[in-house]
């Protein structure tokens, strides 16, 4: 049940969930969306759902691209969003660092990096969001992760390994192509990570197998 002055959300991650990972992607030119994904974005918006974008971006600590450019490639993809398929994302939220990898200040043990759940807790706050009735999208197991530490019930495996920059774990190879999801009215689709909406009673209830 959604809590009274709160609302629910879909965390998404970025690279290879909305677009395709070609491993640190920074500029538009360089931004390809993943097939069905601005279609089915505005599908959960219309079902009520706020759109929230949630992704390590360690290529700023790396040295690879500035804040400036994600915040630019960011404008740019909610830009093109409203404007071709009336969707809005409600908030990007992103972590620069690395505990190994990055440069002087982002070299560092942060509680934004996902598996760690600072960046959802950060649009709970801002959004006054309910995470037990929402969502979390992600292609790696650190985000699922992520969303199970913030206390997000329901989360979905989203697979399309596009770059060969990193290893998807088993949950996401599973979801590869298809998954099924089903709602509370026992209604079931499979329409790649599409399917996690159930058009019957708009509810979620996460399934393991596509059994395709």
């Amino acid at each position: 049940m959604l809590v009274r002055g709160m609302t629910s959300a879909v965390f998404l991650d970025r690279d290879g969930v909305i677009n395709v990972d070609h491993g640190y992607v920074s500029t538009w030119e360089q931004f390809e969306f993943l097939p069905g994904v601005p279609e089915a974005l505005r599908e959960l918006q219309d079902a009520g759902y706020l759109l929230i974008v949630v992704s390590n971006q360690s290529g700023i600590g790396r040295g690879y691209y500035s804040e400036s450019d994600v915040d630019l490639l960011n404008q740019a993809v909610a830009e093109y969003l409203d404007s071709t398929a009336g969707v809005t994302l409600s908030g990007f939220y992103h972590c620069p660092h690395h505990p190994t990898e990055a440069e002087n200040e982002y070299r560092k043990y942060c509680s934004c990096r996902k598996p760690a759940p600072g960046l959802i807790h950060r649009a709970m706050r801002d959004h006054a969001i309910d995470v037990k009735t929402s969502l979390l999208v992600g292609d790696k197991d650190s985000d699922i992760a992520a969303g199970k530490a913030a206390g997000v019930r329901r989360s979905a495996a989203k697979g399309g390994k596009t770059s060969g920059r990193q290893r998807r774990g088993a949950r996401a190879r599973r979801a590869v192509g298809q998954r099924v999801q089903s709602g509370a009215c026992g209604k079931v689709e499979c329409r790649g990570w599409q399917a996690v909406l159930c058009a019957e009673c708009r509810q979620w209830e996460r399934s393991d197998a596509c059994g395709r």
